[in-house]
C-alpha cells in the first residue's frame, strides 16, 4: 500500500456512515476547530470572545429572563466563581479537567476548592460536591445543583442576544 491507500480502511469505516472519512475522536472537525471561521451564518457576531470559545451558561427562564454566559477560560483560572442569577446565590467549581459543576449557595461562602470532590467554606467546614448536591459532611446541610450547559460563544449568542457576559 501507498499513497492514500494506505491508511487501513477500519480507520475510514469504524462509523459505518458509507463515507469514506476518519471519525476518529477529534478528527472529524479539526480543521473546522482550528480556526475562528463559522459554517454557520449568525446575524451578528460578538467579538468579546472568539466565536467557538466555550461558555457555561446559567438560565433559570421559570424564574427570569436574567441570562448568563461565562467564559470557560475564566473559570479554569478562577476555579472558584461566586455570582448571583435572580437574586439567588450560586458558586460554580472548576475541576482539574475544566468542567463546571453549579450549586445555589445561599449565603455559604466557600474559600477554597481542592478542585476535584471537596470544598471547604469560611467557617472551616467541608461539603463534598456530589452530581447533584454540594453536602456539608458534618451537619449534612444540603446545597442543590443549579441547571447549566456548556455551549460556543457565537450560537448562545446569536440565541441569546442580551445575555451578560462574564470574561
Amino acid at each position: 500500500m501507498s499513497g492514500k491507500n494506505c491508511i487501513p480502511k477500519l480507520l475510514y469505516y469504524q462509523k459505518k456512515t458509507g463515507h469514506r472519512r476518519d471519525y476518529g475522536e477529534g478528527v472529524a472537525y479539526k480543521d473546522y476547530f482550528s480556526t475562528d471561521e463559522l459554517m454557520f451564518s449568525v446575524s451578528k457576531r460578538d467579538s468579546r470572545l472568539l466565536n467557538k470559545q466555550e461558555i457555561l451558561a446559567i438560565r433559570l427562564p421559570q424564574e427570569t429572563d436574567e441570562n448568563l454566559a461565562i467564559s470557560s477560560k475564566f473559570l479554569k483560572k478562577n476555579v472558584l466563581y461566586k455570582g448571583t442569577i435572580n437574586s439567588k446565590n450560586f458558586t460554580v467549581f472548576t475541576d482539574k479537567s475544566g468542567a463546571h459543576r453549579v450549586y445555589f449557595t445561599e449565603n455559604v461562602q466557600f474559600i477554597s476548592y481542592d478542585k476535584g470532590s471537596k470544598a471547604i467554606d469560611a467557617n472551616g467546614n467541608t461539603w463534598d460536591l456530589l452530581e447533584n448536591e454540594l453536602r456539608n459532611i458534618t451537619t449534612n446541610t444540603v446545597l442543590n445543583r443549579l441547571p447549566t450547559h456548556n455551549a460556543f460563544w457565537f450560537g448562545y449568542k446569536a440565541a441569546f442576544p442580551d445575555v451578560k457576559l462574564v470574561k
